[in-house]
């Protein structure tokens, strides 16, 4: 070992042995100082008022104690008088026309690319972070249903609706 190790020994080893002699050998000093308490009888009065857990909490008006609230206002204010509510004259609505038809929703897809694998063309198309394969025929998340596909557009059917939409493709260029 060298010295810077030894040294470091000595001190943790006398640092033990004091923590050691402090736990196992306390002062003499303090125990001398504490005195012990002299008890007195507890005097208990024969007139005192016999305490029940129930209580009595009705009012001079005779109010069950279920009918108290303790979240009320309690001060020297009159409470704010109530709104008066009248009647509301009854109107008759005009009958209105029918909703108009509401078209589909615009399309959820876009071309990401397209294969050729010997006469049958593959378009794949993204919904979010989802790929989508469309194949003309095809039913896509139950919604559009690819009808018809060109190298310049893709036709589909809002299956709910029966309404066409065309999504434009990109020129090969």
């Amino acid at each position: 070992m060298d010295k810077a190790a030894k040294q470091r020994w000595t001190i943790l080893l006398s640092a033990l042995s004091a923590t050691l002699a402090a736990v196992f050998y306390p002062l003499d000093e303090l125990s001398e100082s504490v005195q012990p308490v002299q008890s007195r009888p507890a005097t208990v009065s024969k007139a005192s008022i016999p305490v029940s857990p129930e209580r009595d909490y009705a009012d001079a008006s005779g109010d069950d104690v279920s009918s108290i609230d303790p979240f009320a206002s309690k001060g020297w204010q009159q409470p704010p008088p109530q709104p008066v509510t009248q009647a509301a004259p009854t109107t008759v609505a005009a009958p209105t026309a029918p909703p108009e038809p509401v078209g589909p929703p615009p399309l959820p897809f876009k071309f990401m690319g397209r294969l050729n694998d010997g006469g049958s063309e593959v378009v794949y198309l993204s919904k979010g972070d989802q790929t989508v394969v469309a194949h003309p025929g095809d039913v896509i998340d139950g919604m559009y249903r690819v009808t018809a596909m060109t190298r310049q557009q893709i036709e589909f059917e809002h299956v709910p609706t029966g309404d066409k939409q065309v999504l434009s493709l990109p020129s090969d260029g």
